[in-house]
């Protein structure tokens, strides 16, 4: 098996002001794009209400349910490098062992967070943050 992909960021915003036939423009952008050659991933879709949903490494090895790669073998983690999260209402995804790593998102956003978890024993858990349901996606990669 083998990984190729990237992580895409752009953010970019306009902020404009008009004064006496002088238009003023200022531009804000940050972006950066990483190339990952290496490494394993995992994804976990469904429906999520207000009802956490934990996924974390069952007995017997394997993450996120017992995902497979693309070659069948189960996926399991040494290290956790990071995570995305893509909801179609306000969503959270987070890492219970490293409080401060969680991301949102809403409107099919993709929310992403860097990690550096060596301690992948730990679930995962996807909650919705408002009354109803709603579709997700979750991507751990890592080593």
């Amino acid at each position: 098996m083998s990984v190729a992909g990237s992580i895409s960021v752009a953010v970019d915003f306009n902020d404009t002001a008009s004064d006496e036939g002088l238009e003023v423009l200022k531009k804000i952008r940050l972006a950066s794009n990483t190339a990952v050659t290496s490494g394993k991933i995992a994804i976990a879709s469904g429906t999520v209400s207000t009802a956490v949903i934990e996924y974390g490494p069952p007995a017997g090895g394997g993450f996120l349910g017992g995902y497979r790669d693309a070659s069948g073998d189960l996926v399991a983690f040494d290290t956790i490098t990071g995570f995305a999260l893509q909801a179609d209402a306000k969503t959270s995804a987070s890492q219970p062992a490293a409080a401060s790593h969680f991301v949102v998102s809403d409107n099919d956003e993709v929310a992403f967070t860097r990690v550096q978890l060596s301690d992948v024993g730990e679930n995962f858990r996807v909650q919705k943050l408002s009354a109803g349901t709603c579709n997700f996606s979750l991507v751990i990669y890592g080593t």
